[in-house]
């Protein structure tokens, strides 16, 4: 061994992990190792490129910088850099620059991978360090990524103000000038019922000469718009476009916990791409809601490369498809005329769910009010769905091949077709009905009469939870598709043609999870059609014990971000997006966690089998 040959050697042997592999196999690591000097300053490794090699810094010290050029962490004599990169197989997400002059070795990322195979301390080593930073990191995105990734409970600054509405409009201005406010909610027995603003003050009392004894519900806003607790930040900000109001109450069902004004939203913005919803709400004809629609593959691309949750993520790209549908419903209507009478468009299945990802058909369907007639309305809403349905088309949501589409006179309906509907699929569950049953049973509204929707889903809980029968059906149903994992912890590949052997990661990875939340959630009348607000009402019911339903939450979380990572290299390499993942195309810290995960998916359904005699 030359003098070079055994420093390179002999610092390898001082630093762990490097000290846990066998000499004879150590010093051929260290045949692989190049060395490379760097002077204050100077960048060492830019972001978004392909990452060669490990970085050891053995003299002088580095900083880690996000994208936004924030200090992320600073590696020192010793200190490892690059290893994020090379673990996930994505390009460099942070850069590095040197400090001071600095001598960096680099170990090959080939020879990297094959020490992490060959040595499971070495691997881990890594694999912990990665989870904690990761943890961090995404902790401290949800707080920068911008309106693209955060909650609206995260963008309430304070407790919110409320006033009753026998109270006068002085004491409403009183407490406004107070705490600095440009509004007021006005609630009665918790529940909001209007809201006071500053501008309804000048209007209606200044500019109309009204004594200031006014009382509150004289000249609030009633029945003001609202945005869920759990809605995106950049949600709120349609909503306030859509509406032309400058503040939006943030409610728990009816229960106010704060408010958010447009001043809030622009605070947390930090991407351009959360205003993509507002320039496809904006789109006068089909062909603008085209080419808007060809951007959002590079928003889901963003979010991957943010690192945002697969939650955050699921609901932003649903909400974009919300949007895409509002507007072809909207665009429809210019020329079809208003609805004849009440009705709601329903979404089913993933984006009933709000867990739409880069790849996802339409499931949809129209409920209508008592006051429909079908002689004299049922061809306005069959071209109505024509136009929505051939529209979504053309944005990138393709035909359901089920034909689980409003073009099928079957799934336009009336409330009490609707419920005699499910209330067959319930009482009579056939196989046919159990097919139907991890679509339909997810729905949600998405334009129009939100009442008729949730009139149908309180029927459906209330006809589900006393079913024994069903709810076994149902937990049988759970258990279809079982984890890809054997003996040994050893992945089952399934062949897929021309892809060859991999997994489903939908199909046997996420899917599981999303059917056994919904056997729960209907045994326990929970009403949440999202898989992680389910799995918390579960949790907060009872339904499982705390540990197993964190468990859910955590291995779903984890399942559903290694689908969207996948998703997200073949969009790079200008592939389409699919659910087929070969082992290659996995990380080892991916494939790594898999099994952890797949294996608390065979542990659960274990579980609901025993519980409900299912199998």
């Amino acid at each position: 061994m030359n003098a070079e040959l055994k420093i390179i050697f002999d610092r390898l042997a001082k630093n762990a992990p490097f000290d846990v592999v066998p000499v004879a196999r150590l010093r051929q690591t260290a045949k692989t190792v190049y060395m490379e000097y760097f002077t204050a300053g100077e960048e060492i490794l830019p972001t978004g490129v392909r990452n060669p090699a490990l970085g050891i810094v053995v003299t002088g010290s580095v900083d880690i910088k996000d994208g936004e050029g924030r200090l992320f962490a600073r590696a020192e004599n010793g200190g490892y850099f690059g290893f994020f990169s090379l673990l996930l197989r994505r390009p460099t997400h942070h850069q590095v620059v040197a400090i001071e002059d600095c001598l960096i070795y680099r170990v090959p990322a080939e020879e990297f991978d094959l020490l992490r195979h060959e040595f499971d301390a070495f691997d881990m080593y890594f694999a912990e360090e990665h989870e904690q930073r990761l943890r961090s990191a995404l902790t401290k995105q949800r707080n920068e990524d911008g309106l693209m990734t955060i909650f609206a409970r995260d963008l309430i600054r304070r407790e919110p103000l409320t006033i009753d509405q026998t109270q006068t409009v002085q004491h409403a201005a009183q407490i406004m000038r107070e705490h600095r406010a440009s509004s007021i909610l006005v609630v009665e027995n918790d529940a909001l019922i209007g809201i006071l603003t500053d501008r309804d003050l000048r209007s209606r009392i200044v500019a109309d000469g009204l004594p200031y004894t006014t009382t509150v519900g004289e000249i609030m806003t009633p029945n003001p718009v609202t945005a869920d607790v759990g809605a995106m930040g950049h949600e709120l900000l349609l909503i306030m476009s859509r509406r032309n109001v400058h503040h939006v109450p943030v409610c728990e069902r009816s229960r106010p916990l704060g408010m958010v004004s447009m001043t809030d939203l622009m605070q947390a913005q930090s991407s351009n791409s959360a205003f993509l919803a507002v320039q496809i709400h904006n789109q006068q004809s089909v062909e603008g809601l085209v080419k808007q629609s060809a951007r959002i593959s590079d928003t889901f691309i963003q979010l991957a490369q943010a690192d945002a949750t697969a939650e955050a993520i699921g609901h932003v790209m649903t909400s974009i498809g919300e949007a895409v549908t509002r507007r072809l419903i909207w665009l429809a209507q210019q020329s079809l005329g208003p609805a004849p009478c009440s009705y709601a468009w329903m979404s089913f299945g993933s984006q009933g769910r709000s867990e739409q990802t880069a790849k996802t058909d339409q499931d949809n369907g129209l409920i209508f009010g008592h006051d429909y007639n079908p002689i004299d309305h049922a061809d306005y809403f069959a071209k109505l769905a024509d136009f929505v349905c051939d529209g979504l088309d053309q944005c990138g949501y393709v035909f359901c091949p089920g034909n689980i589409m409003a073009t099928n006179p079957e799934l336009r309906q009336s409330l009490e077709g609707w419920k005699h509907k499910f209330t067959q699929w319930i009482t009579t569950p056939t196989p046919e009905a159990l097919m139907y049953i991890s679509t339909f049973f997810d729905l949600r509204c998405i334009d129009g009469e939100e009442s008729l929707v949730s009139a149908l889903q309180q029927h459906v809980l209330e006809t589900a939870r006393p079913n024994t029968g069903f709810l076994a059906m149902l937990a049988s149903n759970a258990l279809q598709f079982s984890p890809p994992i054997g003996f040994f912890r050893q992945f089952v590949l399934e062949d897929n043609g021309n892809e060859g052997k991999g997994i489903d990661l939908k199909l046997r990875g996420t899917v599981p999870i999303i059917d056994i939340a919904r056997v729960y959630a209907l045994a326990n009348q929970i009403d949440s059609v999202n898989t992680f607000d389910r799995l918390r009402g579960i949790d907060r019911s009872h339904g499982i014990s705390h540990e197993m339903a964190r468990d859910l939450i955590d291995t779903y979380e984890y399942v559903a971000n290694v689908r969207i990572h996948h998703q997200y290299r073949l969009l790079l390499d200008n592939k389409p997006a699919d659910n087929f993942a070969r082992p290659s195309d996995l990380s080892q810290f991916e494939r790594q966690h898999l099994k952890d995960a797949f294996n608390v998916i065979r542990k659960m359904q274990g579980f609901i089998a025993q519980r409900y005699g299912a199998r």
